[in-house]
């Protein structure tokens, strides 16, 4: 008798224990919109869902899925879907799903989620909700934005296409230096702002400000591409940098890809114009209504401290022509001259998707290597692709030349023979206590830096009068796009040459995929046909290789 009551007791637990183990618990882990998490700037025109789901129980498969698009979070928490309903579609696909809905307006936040059913016929629960703001679609939605500059370049005075230097070094005529400009605007907002959304390009790159912030971590943006045939702007949220009042909404223009001069090392010579930007801040206040302040002949501009700038030949910077306080509010700019109406770029303005170029990483530097009392060498250890980042005081009006490399000769002198010469970054002092200088338009690759004219902090060449560096930082500059794979065994020694291989895809993975981050800084089609896999086994590359 007790051994059937074990008998019965043991059944009994087990089959409990199975009715727990089957029970469902399906859920959406990941959404997906334009294969981006909450975007910003998506283009409506190739709109696409995906999303990822987990189940406890093996042998789960998607059989149907419904997915839901609305314009403002109460529709969609009330159930009512006025942009998009799927319906229940019969697929097992939850990747790329194709927008159907309603047509989208410009710089617009949306809201979705999905549900699905999977293979008992039960259904899901809802996922939770996410969101994606539009870019601009339509040239009305620009509301008469103009590209503007400091001045334009005259049509016959353009280079397009670029010239190769090797064979045409006589022939390039490209030698007048860019100017590259301030712009600024002063405005005021009078209501509660809800929403505003910042569209926004400069041709090369740009860097912009809100009130005397920056208001994104992008390097080089937007990505380069040949300019006659299309040309990116960015869109950002910038709602948190607004306030009552007045507001200044300002930015710098530099050459990148756009403009190419004569001067130090140079791959091409090329000339689709002088610096230009083009921008619609679009605020949208509590009580529905909508101020535009676009970029045209109203601005105020100025030369930037920036006296040369090239994506081949560096930077040089004059403190002594900063304007303090010149992206706020209370700077005075009647000195400044308006921006002129220029040139408009030939190709076609379009949405940004890619992700950005940031500073990936920050390197200290692991020697120096004195050189003689002015010119020392800092080695970081770590070749890369990137710009340094330098604290120095000194005296007004002293210079120093900063010549980064990947080798050095025997005299620990950095060497550029391999990588393109004459490439350095010129600094003169303001005599300001300590100042802080990284450029902002150009890229090289380097482990090594040389500091012409210039000592370490604490050397014992303080008699000789030069500028002190207090610190030095390499910057690592790279495209952003999130990590999708590694790869990790138990060979140390193939553990160092993936780490050696991935830190040459990081340095060459910008905006396009470069065969070099310094001497060509040209996309070929060895980084595609021999690298591919190997880079898309580690990187998002749908983004980049969308990038026409």
């Amino acid at each position: 008798m007790k051994r059937v009551i074990k008998i019965k007791l043991l059944l009994g637990i087990a089959i409990c224990m199975l009715s727990v183990s089957t029970t469902a618990e399906i859920k959406v882990t990941h959404m997906f919109c334009d294969e981006k998490v909450n975007p910003i700037g998506v283009y409506p025109k190739d709109l696409t869902f995906s999303w990822i789901w987990k189940s406890n129980r093996e042998n789960d498969l998607q059989q149907y899925y419904r997915v839901v698009v609305s314009s403002n979070l109460h529709n969609i928490e009330s159930g009512s879907y006025d942009i998009w309903d799927s319906g229940r579609v019969k697929s097992g696909n939850n990747i790329q799903i194709d927008f159907a809905g309603k047509k989208l307006k410009g710089n617009k936040k949306y809201y979705w989620k999905v549900m699905f059913w999977y293979t008992i016929g039960e259904k899901s629960t809802w996922s939770s909700i996410s969101t994606f703001v539009t870019a601009l679609i339509d040239e009305y939605e620009w509301m008469d934005a103009k590209w503007i500059g400091y001045e334009d370049l005259p049509d016959e005075w353009r280079v397009v296409p670029g010239m190769h230097t090797h064979e045409n070094r006589d022939s390039i005529f490209i030698k007048k230096d860019a100017i590259v400009p301030y712009l600024r605007k002063k405005f005021s907002l009078e209501k509660e702002v809800k929403e505003a959304y910042l569209s926004i390009s400069g041709l090369g790159h740009y860097e912009s400000y809100i009130n005397g912030e920056k208001i994104s971590s992008d390097f080089l943006s937007p990505g380069w591409t040949y300019y006659d045939k299309q040309v990116l702007f960015n869109t950002y949220d910038v709602t948190n940098y607004l306030k009552s009042g007045d507001n200044l909404i300002a930015a710098i223009v530099g050459n990148g890809f756009h403009y190419i001069n004569h001067k130090r090392y140079l791959k091409l010579g090329i000339a689709f114009g002088y610096p230009k930007f083009i921008c619609n801040l679009k605020v949208i206040y509590t009580d529905g209504s909508e101020k535009n302040i676009v970029s045209n002949s109203s601005w105020k501009t100025d030369l930037s401290p920036i006296i040369y700038s090239s994506i081949y030949g560096g930077e040089d910077y004059d403190a002594r022509k900063e304007r303090k306080g010149w992206n706020h509010t209370g700077y005075d700019d009647k000195d400044w001259r308006n921006a002129v109406e220029v040139s408009l770029p030939g190709g076609n303005l379009e949405p940004e998707t890619t992700y950005p170029l940031e500073v990936l990483n920050s390197l200290d530097a692991q020697k120096i290597h004195k050189i003689n009392n002015s010119c020392y060498t800092w080695d970081f250890g770590q070749n890369a692709s990137g710009i340094v980042e330098i604290k120095l005081k000194g005296k007004k009006g002293q210079k120093i030349k900063i010549w980064p490399g990947e080798l050095l000769s025997k005299d620990n002198k950095v060497n550029q023979k391999a990588s393109g010469t004459p490439y350095y970054f010129e600094y003169t002092l303001n005599g300001d206590s300590v100042e802080c200088w990284q450029p902002k338009f150009t890229y090289y690759g380097f482990r090594y830096v040389m500091i012409e004219g210039a000592n370490p902090i604490g050397s014992e060449n303080h008699k000789h009068d030069f500028p002190e560096v207090t610190g030095l930082k390499l910057l690592h500059v790279s495209n952003s796009a999130p990590r999708v794979g590694n790869f990790k065994c138990s060979s140390e020694l193939m553990n160092q040459i993936f780490e050696l291989i991935n830190w040459a895809i990081k340095s060459n993975m910008q905006s396009v995929l470069t065969d070099c981050p310094h001497r060509e800084k040209l996309g070929w089609l060895e980084q595609s046909y021999l690298m591919g896999n190997s880079i898309r086994y580690n990187y998002s590359t749908y983004h980049l290789y969308r990038k026409k």
